[in-house]
């Protein structure tokens, strides 16, 4: 690969996992661990290894959107499952906290 490729994929990765790590500094705290969650909800390590892998993929799709767009579209379907997960997840938690009336 050219050494303006490489550039392009390492600024890529370095704006995705810049952003995740901006994230990573705000933390659920105390408050979370006293809900209720779905059975399904995995441990906390798994957050952070998924959300690795899928800020990898959508670095590496954007790159190659901005290069040729290739594989692009299939790179970005696991964030898709992986959101769609979090979704359920989260409306999960809120069912099960819910104040009832």
């Amino acid at each position: 690969m050219q050494r303006r490729t490489w550039i392009g994929l390492f600024g890529w990765l370095a704006l995705c996992y810049g952003i995740a790590a901006f994230g990573s500094r705000f933390q659920a705290g105390a408050w979370y661990d006293q809900l209720t969650r779905p059975a399904l909800t995995p441990p906390g390590w798994v957050f952070g290894v998924v959300w690795s892998v899928l800020y990898g993929l959508m670095a590496i799709a954007a790159w190659l959107v901005w290069k040729r767009r290739g594989l692009a579209a299939a790179l970005l379907l696991p964030y898709l499952l992986w959101v769609t997960f979090a979704t359920f997840l989260n409306f999960e938690i809120w069912r099960l906290n819910a104040a009832s009336p």
